[in-house]
């Protein structure tokens, strides 16, 4: 039902964005999105969302973001008054959005408590346990970040994030293949690389 209320964006590989302004409704139905936030001459990637996954609405404290396609990616948006007038009339879609925010919350306290509480390795360890478990459990984890960007997010250097990667790699947790795709191959040894 909600679905005939809204209409569909289709983004092909790098192209951009804006997040919705207000209380709209803007949620990723396949393929994936990087925010990304200006910084100097460029912009840095600071957040990953994946399909199943809400769009943060804009805010003063998020200018200058922008929403880039991983892959070719299909949104679902919902314009302001009509998702509203939906969640008031659907109790269940109101029940789901506010377990949605919370996720959006525990999802921002995990990405700090990785920040702030862990060493590199377990870093990159959580980073792409919870990716893996975000994309449903799937094999093959389809970041689409290179080494550089996933250290952006981690705030680690290069050098840190290829090292720990190389050694998950060796240690046949994780196979590295192309385009910052990761195979999973163990999830139990890289659940105990997380430091939890």
């Amino acid at each position: 039902m909600v679905r005939w209320h809204c209409t569909t964006v289709d983004l092909l590989p790098g192209e951009t964005m804006c997040p919705l302004a207000g209380p709209g409704f803007l949620f990723v139905d396949s393929g994936g999105l990087r925010e990304e936030i200006a910084e100097g001459c460029g912009s840095r990637v600071f957040a990953l969302i994946f399909p199943g996954e809400l769009v943060p609405p804009a805010s003063r404290n998020t200018r200058g973001v922008t929403l880039r396609a991983v892959d070719h990616s299909r949104l679902i948006r919902c314009d302001a008054e009509v998702f509203q007038g939906l969640v008031r009339d659907i109790p269940q879609l109101r029940l789901n959005m506010i377990r949605a925010h919370q996720d959006q919350i525990e999802q921002a306290v995990r990405g700090q408590m990785i920040l702030g509480r862990k060493i590199a390795s377990e870093r990159v360890a959580t980073f792409l346990a919870d990716a893996w478990l975000r994309l449903g459990c799937a094999a093959e984890i389809p970041l689409g970040l290179s080494r550089d960007e996933m250290g952006q997010i981690l705030g680690l250097a290069l050098e840190t994030v290829s090292r720990h990667l190389r050694r998950l790699e060796m240690d046949g947790i994780v196979e590295l293949r192309p385009r910052g795709a990761i195979l999973l191959l163990d999830p139990q040894a890289l659940f105990q690389r997380m430091g939890d």
